[in-house]
């Protein structure tokens, strides 16, 4: 599903090559798709496996409301082309992306019974 964009036990002993790498490229107004791999959060319309596409300034400005209160998001947006990289990455025992994941999981869970 493409959206165009207009307006846990964890081990410890992770390492940065862990995570995906992220798009650091300045906005140039060109459009770039990333694929979100986290939880569902259905109150801001956010969804598993949703791809954004936009400028980054666009998807920077969708995504800005739910960043006060989901950081973990900007982990689990992930170019398209290194998807598949990022869900083996998951699937492997302590690995940061997987414990990000699980964060954000238990925040929404906890934002819908409303302890949060």
């Amino acid at each position: 599903m493409t959206e165009e964009l207009t307006e846990n036990p964890v081990e410890e002993n992770w390492t940065e090559d862990n995570v995906v790498e992220e798009t650091t490229t300045a906005d140039s107004g060109e459009k770039i798709k990333l694929a979100y791999i986290g939880p569902s959060i259905p109150h801001f319309s956010l969804r598993n496996a949703m791809v954004l596409t936009g400028t980054e300034g666009e998807i920077e400005a969708f995504t800005k409301p739910l960043l006060e209160r989901y950081p973990e998001i900007k982990y689990l947006l992930v170019p398209v082309d290194k998807l598949s990289d990022a869900k083996r990455k998951m699937r492997r025992k302590g690995n940061i992306l997987t414990k990000y994941y699980r964060d954000m999981a238990a925040k929404v869970k906890a934002n819908r019974r409303g302890k949060e």
